[in-house]
């Protein structure tokens, strides 16, 4: 009978610890907490050191286990805490950077949508200094002391200049309509593109969020059980 209660004993003395530190990892970064890009870098960094300091901190209670009666529960007890705290810091890590790269969506939406309204004023400033170009009106040099014939060819030459002045006037102005239309309608289309962008890249955010908190609540329940069992069998463990 004796022998059954020490069987359970360095078990227990082995899950102790860990259980704490995931507890205080955990607690640094709840579920839904990151919401600045600085947030979001400082705890991929710290979730990416935890997750180096387990490896070795695991390694080390390996061997401490080989040193002990019962080896094989001493070994169980640490892989089962470890990965309890594993789950801890791949959580935070993931949710960091779903926040980095939804960030990153953003902030690129918003550059492009910039530098097509950039494009899109310089297409109309470009189109409306080609119209005014064009609406400019030709010189007419008259020479002096012209006959009535030469000045009624001159008349006649005038009026066909002007209308052809005045055709060409309506072509630049309808040309010039057409590049304001067609770089505000750009810029539209851009300003659109990048709304469907960010809109998505909420949506994405979300989901992954949603599917984090989803994953953290079976990871406190996967915890609570194995939690109740570990007390359990230890209490049916000291009965015998």
């Amino acid at each position: 009978m004796p022998v059954r209660v020490y069987r359970w004993f360095p078990a227990l003395l082995m899950a102790l610890p860990l259980a704490v530190g995931a507890t205080d990892f955990a607690s640094r970064y709840p579920a839904g907490s990151l919401i600045e890009r600085s947030q979001a870098e400082a705890a991929k960094r710290d979730a990416e050191a935890e997750l180096k300091r387990l490896a070795s901190e695991e390694t080390r209670r390996d061997a401490e286990c080989q040193r002990k009666f019962l080896v094989n529960d001493c070994l169980a007890a640490v892989r089962k805490e470890s990965e309890i705290k594993r789950r801890e810091a791949k959580r935070v890590d993931l949710e960091a950077k779903n926040l980095i790269r939804s960030l990153d969506a953003k902030e690129a939406a918003v550059r492009k949508l910039e530098t097509g309204k950039k494009q899109a004023e310089e297409d109309a400033a470009r189109a409306s200094k080609e119209a005014a170009g064009a609406l400019k009106p030709a010189v007419i040099v008259r020479p002096p002391r012209i006959s009535a014939e030469q000045a009624e060819a001159n008349r006649q030459a005038a009026a066909e200049r002007e209308a052809k002045f005045q055709a060409k006037q309506r072509e630049a102005q309808a040309r010039q309509a057409e590049a304001v239309a067609k770089a505000q309608a750009y810029q539209a289309k851009q300003a659109e593109a990048a709304q469907r962008a960010a809109d998505s890249a909420v949506k994405k955010a979300d989901g992954e969020k949603k599917r984090a908190e989803r994953a953290e609540q079976r990871k406190r329940n996967d915890a609570e059980r194995a939690e109740l069992m570990r007390r359990a069998e230890g209490a049916a463990a000291a009965r015998q």
